[in-house]
Formats: C-alpha cells, structure tokens, sequence
C-alpha cells in the first residue's frame, strides 16, 4: 500500500459484490453504559502506582481526564484477579492495557470506544502528581440495554436468613454474569476471546429469560447464526 499515489487511486474500480442476503435493520437493543461505577476501595501499591477494586467483576471500560506534561504516560492494567502483593494479575486476559500518552495541552481527556473489557481491578501508573485517582479514572459497566422481565427475593428483605442471603447472593451473580456477556450476541467471556459460543449460550438461555426479555436479543442472533 505504501507505494500507491493520488493518481493510482483513480484509476482503481469497484467490482459488483455477489447477493449474499437482504439488508435490513438490526433488531438488538443497542449497548449501553449503567454509569460510573465507584470502587469499593483505592490504595497505593508503591509511589505513583494506585489499584482500585470495584468490588465486582463487570463487562466495561475506563475514561481518563487528567492535566499533565507532554510526554507524560498513564497506564492502565486491568484485570479479575491480584497477585499477593497486591498488584493486578492479567496474565488470563487479552489486550487489557490502556495506554494514554498526553500532549501537554490543558485538560486532556480519553473516552473508550469500540471496545471493553472484563476486569475488577484497575493499576494505574502514572498520573500526575496533582491528580486525584478517583477524578482522574472513571470506570463504567456496559452490555445490551436489556429489560428486566422478574425478579427473585429469598427470604425476608428485611431480615433474611443465611440460606436466603447465600441465594441472593448466587441470583445477583447470575445476572451481573449475564449482563457482562450481552453484547449484541451471547459471549463466552468478557475478559479474552469474546467469541459468541453457541454452547454456552444455549445452556444459560432459559435463565437468561427468566431475568431478562430477551426476545429482540435472541431473534437478532439466530438470524445471524442463519
């Protein structure tokens, strides 16, 4: 490609692509974000170096907004699980780093799009010294804006028992689960391959019903599948 010019470009033509199908509208709900989600704690790993715990596993990303030097390099590692010294263990994940390197220009901002990640925790390297870590990284949960089709409540809300609690517990695992793998099509997971196993899907879609109305979701994918 490097040794095309101006004049090449002319010159080139379209060929006539074969029917392959009907164009049409999609019918999936589009992704949306649920908003910043707090960590449930931030401290300092060494000087500079900060980890936040969101205190859940989500299906997301992370947005910088910072005022530094030129030259000056943020970094983000994020992944599920901590080594013992604290810092962040991605070795499970694929292509789960961030990198910003800002100009030096006032107030620079970086918006993540057209990708995400699945992650608990968050190493961030190199902020500026007079940022303040929970200003600076905003992390927020997407998936497919899905409606909520019931709920389950074990035991007494005001006062349930451990049996109960355990219960709740598993429902609300289950569902953040499903919603970290909803992404216009059922993936196996948000963290590596984000591939859309069929397997899987089948075997979590009558629970994925029963929390969700997934009747636009699953007719998108089966006409993808065909």
């Amino acid at each position: 490609l490097s040794d095309i010019t101006i004049s090449d470009l002319h010159s080139l033509t379209a060929d006539t692509a074969p029917s392959v199908g009907q164009l049409s509208s999609n019918l999936v709900q589009q992704i949306y974000s649920d908003g910043a989600v707090s960590p449930k704690r931030v401290y300092q790993l060494t000087k500079g170096v900060f980890v936040f715990d969101l205190g859940v596993n989500i299906a997301g990303a992370c947005d910088i907004e910072v005022v530094g030097k030129h030259g000056d390099v943020i970094t983000l590692i994020k992944g599920e699980e901590l080594y013992s010294n604290g810092s962040v263990n991605n070795q499970l994940s694929v292509n789960m780093t961030t990198v910003f390197i800002l100009n030096g220009n006032g107030t620079e901002r970086l918006k993540t799009s057209w990708i995400y990640y699945g992650f608990q925790y968050v190493e961030v390297h190199g902020l500026p010294a007079n940022a303040t870590p929970t200003d600076a990284v905003k992390c927020s949960a997407m998936h497919t804006q899905l409606i909520p089709e019931g709920t389950v409540q074990f035991g007494s809300s005001s006062s349930p028992n451990s049996e109960g609690k355990l219960l709740n517990t598993i429902q609300t695992a289950i569902k953040q689960t499903q919603l970290n793998n909803l992404f216009s099509i059922p993936t196996d997971c948000p963290n590596r391959e984000k591939r859309g196993w069929m397997g899987d899907a089948q075997v979590t879609a009558l629970v994925a019903m029963w929390n969700f109305d997934m009747s636009a979701f699953y007719s998108n994918w089966i006409r993808t599948m065909q």
